[in-house]
């Protein structure tokens, strides 16, 4: 669920541009059952059914963020609670 807030462009990596409509919480249901809460997370309908994720948004839930050889590894004491992989594209990780 999100509250609509004012409407403001967020640039992109390829130059694009969204415009956000609000802002939320989300929680993330993970393959090991643990869940990330996320508070305020930005909300643009031109993403559909994909979450732009923020670094800065995971470290606030205190959840390590680990760049390695091309994957991100989500990390929760000292698990690995989620994995993302590189996809070159569209310039974005995605969340396995």
């Amino acid at each position: 669920m999100y509250k609509i807030t004012y409407l403001f462009p967020v640039l992109l990596k390829d130059k694009s541009t969204i415009i956000v409509k609000g802002k939320g919480l989300i929680i993330l249901f993970t393959s090991i059952r643990y869940n990330i809460q996320l508070n305020n997370m930005l909300y643009s309908s031109q993403f559909k059914n994909t979450l732009l994720l923020l670094i800065s948004k995971i470290a606030q839930a205190k959840i390590n963020v680990n760049f390695l050889s091309g994957k991100v590894y989500l990390i929760n004491k000292r698990t690995t609670i989620a994995t993302s992989i590189y996809l070159l594209a569209i310039g974005l990780y995605y969340l396995d």
